[in-house]
């Protein structure tokens, strides 16, 4: 598979998240046969991100915490559950898990996971591990160090 995402240049508002400020990330398959996208959806405080198959159908909804910042004082993964637009119900998670003081101090070193269920559909398996660099790029992009 592969993870497409285009270079946009954005402001960084996503409370109208249209046009270039969805930060679209494609997925393909060994072939080069789209398989769906990842993409914001509307949000202001609280990340909203929707995961669709190639006929911009929403199969999955993404969100996430208002501050998901991880310091000494608050060392719990941050978590990002992944619900079916069909009926709400939990189906995955995407993870920033915390690595440590030492590790979160003095390197630019982070560890994201995803889960999922092992009877998902791989192409869904495939949606979710793009989301993975989506939820990454959109929500904590503005922490790295240059």
């Amino acid at each position: 598979m592969s993870v497409v995402r285009d270079f946009k240049c954005c402001s960084g508002c996503t409370c109208c998240a249209d046009g270039c400020c969805m930060y679209p990330i494609f997925v393909k398959d060994k072939f080069g046969q789209q398989l769906g996208m990842t993409r914001a959806m509307n949000f202001c405080c609280t990340p909203r991100l929707g995961i669709f198959d190639n006929d911009d159908t929403l199969l999955y909804e993404i969100t996430g915490p208002c501050c998901p910042c991880q310091a000494p004082c608050c060392t719990a993964d941050v978590n990002y559950p992944i619900k079916s637009a069909k009926d709400g119900q939990q189906v995955g998670n995407i993870s920033k898990i915390w690595g440590g003081v030492m590790r979160e101090a003095f390197t630019d070193s982070e560890t994201f996971g995803v889960q999922f269920p092992l009877d998902l559909d791989v192409k869904h398996k495939a949606l979710m591990l793009g989301a993975v660099f989506l939820v990454v790029s959109t929500c904590f992009c503005e922490m790295l160090s240059f």
